[in-house]
């Protein structure tokens, strides 16, 4: 899933939808709903959508770990359809992606200030 998470991050809709065709045949409907969302968001350039948002760096570190204690919490909710929980696992697994990736690449410049 690392490959389709690093190119959703670099908004490679053409790798995104190789690798998604790819892996589809073994992926969950949930799961697969949510990674054909995040193709559908980057190929419209959707800026309501909160990937829209994750990938230009208008969500604070705070609201990133939100999302991600979100998506959790609706994972872990055993009363949930699998359909809608395998949605939220995708999302849970790009977040911790994307904050791992985000504190790497920016390092210590991200508690820098300018000037």
């Amino acid at each position: 899933m690392e490959r389709f998470f690093r190119a959703t991050m670099e908004r490679d809709i053409k790798k995104m939808k190789e690798i998604y065709e790819e892996l589809k045949p073994e992926l969950e409907k949930g799961y697969a709903k949510a990674l054909n969302g995040f193709i559908s968001v980057i190929e419209n350039n959707d800026s309501r959508a909160v990937l829209y948002s994750l990938l230009n760096d208008k969500l604070n570190k705070k609201e990133v770990k939100d999302l991600y204690m979100r998506s959790k919490k609706i994972y872990n909710d055993e009363f949930r359809k699998n359909e809608e929980r395998d949605y939220e696992k995708a999302w849970m697994e790009f977040l911790m992606f994307y904050m791992k990736n985000t504190e790497e690449k920016k390092g210590l410049d991200m508690y820098m200030e300018d000037g």
